[in-house]
């Protein structure tokens, strides 16, 4: 959603401020809890995904290329080099090393006979640490292109092991090679894709070592295992490395990686992690997130509250990923290798599904602020995106039924509306960067075919067949019902509410809606868990009735969000999930994708400040027990808006908050926040 575009803008300090001086004094990584959404809500096997995280509870830094963490599809298999945070799909996980007390006496296979039973010690934002029944103590630290572990040995061992699934990972892998190169390192490469089905592949160089020499090492290739044999070429094998761990021992271990070649990877690691200083790489990845988290100071809330919020404003930094490597080559959507000069080259973007096209992010970062860029040709590549059925990107069709959609103005429904919504976000961006009032009018035009799947005999949105007929109500809604999607026209509301017949209707429409928060995928309530629905709560500031987005936020802050292994609603989705509960706290949410403003509720903390580069915004009188707004002074004036433009505060600003536990149910109601018809 567009939420974790403005997050990565307004929450990263990508386009804004610079370290607080605050992260000296305190450590705001270990207020992360990296464990949260690591597990489903369910009590047994069969329930493991429901209403999951997907998290990953390891080590990264913030938009690092590294990912070293144990994974939610396999938390078993040990600890692999790259993940997404929250992605419902399997995926990545490559070149899982797993520590095990002993011999090698068995090929290890895909790795999954094995019941380390990890038990987590420590897992805040920079490292992780964790014990398995062996006793074997796993500590794990980055830099953005490598990853550094310590094994600690118990004295009862005399003999210590590492398998490493050099060709294994979490999706279908076509090609893999890896050779041992000496008693104490490896180097090679595995494909990998197929993310969520998708045909798009990558490659990834590795080259890895032990800072100890091995009393045997060999590889094994599906059932078979092969001492002392140094080379494996195909997908479904690994390597294994045998210490002697007598008296207890520590034994470290490093990898880099490149999604370029292998002499990138060997380059990557020698730049980032030339020594075997473990608390060194620890500590500075430490500071790195210290220095992110700090640039917003929360407090007067609960420990638990504290613990969620900066947790989530972690993830909202874990992506998208640097993808260039210290010399900047990267690999381009062209499969051509591209030299980045003088920046970063990232990937890993949150836009849900391959429908979803870049057009809202960059308007998004364009009306906050992020203007450093060659803008006619962003709208170039957007319109021909907006126009062309057959434009592509890596080989994936930019919008689907794009034809029909120009042709006939409607196509199956939730696809329209994403369509509908990047439609309105290209208009905004030729207006905003390039004074083009011409595609401004046009996009503007083409946003409102929401109009045109309006079934007046229902009041419902309703996909039509090619020939205009109606098709049933619950048909082409991806991923959620009907009712999940009526409400995603965030930038003409007023529009949409009065087709329906006005704020009285719509009020008691979205009454019914939020009877249930926890609805599952084509359920006919709010689900909080779902991407559609993120931006409902608010709606009410459309209707007469702002006081009940004040109550609703709370509830759902406190029900359905905690500080445990299952406290999310739903996938995590590379921070889209994070980045909603940090704005729903503060107070302001980015309601309208390239439009500069915030729709507003009742924060959750007495103290709120956003470090921007111009400024501090502070938001004071917040409170976790108390929803509803009595009054707001904005720079010490009454401030009876629902809506506050980015330019009010883009230079600093206060925002004084009154709350209680009563309504105040005329607040908010005289202005009427942005539409756009």
């Amino acid at each position: 959603m567009w939420i974790k575009k403005i997050s990565l803008l307004l929450l990263s300090g990508i386009t804004l401020s610079q370290a607080n001086a605050q992260a000296q004094n305190n450590s705001y990584a270990t207020k992360v809890n990296t464990r949260i959404g690591m597990q489903g809500k369910g009590a047994n096997a069969n329930e493991a995904y429901l209403e999951a995280g997907y998290t990953f509870p390891g080590a990264m830094l913030p938009f690092g290329m590294v990912q070293f963490t144990p994974t939610f599809f396999h938390p078993n298999k040990g600890f692999v080099i790259n993940q997404m945070s929250g992605a419902g799909c399997e995926h990545m996980g490559n070149l899982p090393l797993l520590p095990l007390a002993g011999d090698i006496t068995t090929s290890p296979k895909d790795m999954l006979g094995f019941k380390p039973e990890f038990k987590v010690k420590n897992a805040y934002a920079g490292f992780y640490e964790a014990e398995n029944k062996d006793g074997i103590n796993s500590s794990l630290a980055v830099t953005t292109r490598t990853g550094i572990g310590k094994f600690d040995f118990p004295a009862s061992n005399a003999k210590g092991s590492f398998i490493i699934g050099t060709g294994l990972n979490a999706t279908t892998m076509k090609e893999a090679s890896v050779k041992i190169t000496s008693n104490k390192g490896f180097e090679g490469f595995a494909d990998g894709g197929s993310f969520c089905g998708t045909a798009v592949s990558y490659r990834i160089y590795f080259v890895a070592e032990f800072d100890i020499d091995a009393l045997e090492v060999g590889t094994w290739d599906g059932n078979q295992l092969k001492k002392n044999n140094k080379q494996e070429t195909k997908s479904g094998t690994g390597v294994y490395f045998t210490f002697n761990t007598k008296g207890g021992k520590s034994i470290k271990y490093k990898v880099g990686i490149s999604y370029v070649s292998l002499a990138n990877a060997k380059q990557n690691l020698r730049a980032e992690n030339p020594n075997w200083d473990f608390e060194k790489v620890k500590n500075d990845a430490v500071a790195a997130w210290n220095k992110q988290l700090s640039k917003i100071e929360v407090a007067g809330g609960s420990a638990d509250r504290t613990t969620q919020f900066y947790t989530h404003f972690y993830r909202t930094l874990a992506h998208p990923n640097v993808f260039n490597d210290v010399n900047g080559e990267y690999v381009g959507g062209d499969n051509k290798v591209h030299l980045a000069k003088g920046f970063n080259y990232y990937t890993a973007f949150s836009n849900w599904d391959t429908y979803r096209t870049t057009a809202a992010m960059v308007a998004v970062a364009y009306s906050f602020g992020a203007k450093d860029f060659d803008t006619k040709k962003a709208l170039q590549i957007m319109k021909n995106g907006a126009e062309n059925p057959e434009a592509k990107s890596q080989d994936q069709l930019t919008r689907p039924f794009l034809k029909q959609y120009l042709e006939k103005g409607y196509m199956a429904a939730s696809m329209m509306l994403e369509y509908t919504t990047a439609d309105f976000a290209i208009g905004t961006f030729a207006k905003q960067a390039l004074g083009d009032q011409s595609t401004y009018q046009q996009y503007l035009k083409r946003a409102q075919n929401w109009k045109n799947i309006y079934n007046p005999a229902t009041k419902w949105l309703n996909s039509k067949n090619e020939d205009g007929s109606w098709k049933k109500h619950d048909e082409d809604w991806r991923e959620a019902s009907y009712k999940n999607y009526f409400w995603m026209i965030p930038y003409n509301l007023k529009g949409l509410i009065d087709t329906i017949g006005g704020k009285e209707f719509a009020e008691k429409r979205l009454d019914e809606f939020f009877t249930r928060l926890d609805a599952s995928y084509h359920q006919e309530w709010f689900a909080a868990g779902n991407e559609p629905d993120f931006l409902a709560p608010w709606i009410y500031n459309w209707t007469n009735s702002p006081y009940k987005t004040q109550a609703l936020v709370k509830r759902i802050i406190r029900e359905q969000y905690t500080n445990r292994n299952n406290g999310l609603p739903g996938n995590d989705d590379l921070g889209a999930m994070g980045a909603w509960y940090v704005f729903a706290n503060i107070g302001l949410y980015p309601m309208i994708p390239g439009v500069a403003g915030f729709s507003v509720n009742s924060p959750s903390f007495s103290s709120v400040k956003i470090h921007l580069k111009n400024g501090t915004v502070e938001i004071q009188g917040g409170a976790e027990k108390l929803d509803y707004i009595q009054s707001l002074q904005l720079n010490g004036k009454p401030f009876n808006n629902t809506w506050i433009k980015w330019d009010n505060l883009k230079n600093g600003a206060k925002l004084n908050f009154k709350l209680s536990s009563t309504p105040n149910k005329t607040w908010g109601t005289t202005a009427i926040p942005p539409s756009y018809n």
